[in-house]
């Protein structure tokens, strides 16, 4: 019975030194030092708003997302390996460039040689641009 005293007695002393451990409080010098680092707010790459609808988009690893105000579900409007797929070799793609939304359902961003129009639905190709339908 004393074992299990003990036993309890510590694991109290050890939630509670952890609990007081996140509790550190932030110095001058660490949140001047530390702003772009450990202390900086996450990036989203690609933020921006889609012309003619209230919503945004932005790119979060190979998926380009879209989302609205609210409380709705970033949605995935299309996946860097799908797109490479209908391009040819010399124009693949490593990482999602920028994009600039033409309005709610089109896209387009440049690549070499001629920029590339993007429409929401079945990847078509078309020479040097490629839609969706």
């Amino acid at each position: 019975m004393r074992t299990i005293r003990i036993q309890l007695a510590a694991l109290f002393l050890f939630i509670v030194a952890e609990g007081l451990a996140q509790l550190a409080p932030l110095t001058l010098n660490d949140a001047v030092l530390k702003a772009g680092s450990t202390l900086a707010p996450e990036r989203i790459r690609g933020l921006q708003w889609v012309e003619g609808a209230a919503n945004y988009s932005y790119v979060k690893g190979e998926s380009l997302l879209k989302g609205s105000l609210g409380k709705s579900v970033d949605m995935p409007v299309a996946e860097l390996a799908t797109l490479n797929k209908q391009l040819p070799d010399s124009a693949q793609l490593k990482a999602w460039p920028m994009v600039q939304w033409i309005d709610a359902a089109r896209f387009r961003f440049f690549a070499q040689p001629a920029p590339l129009r993007v429409r929401h639905g079945n990847w078509r190709n078309e020479g040097h641009h490629a839609s969706r339908r």
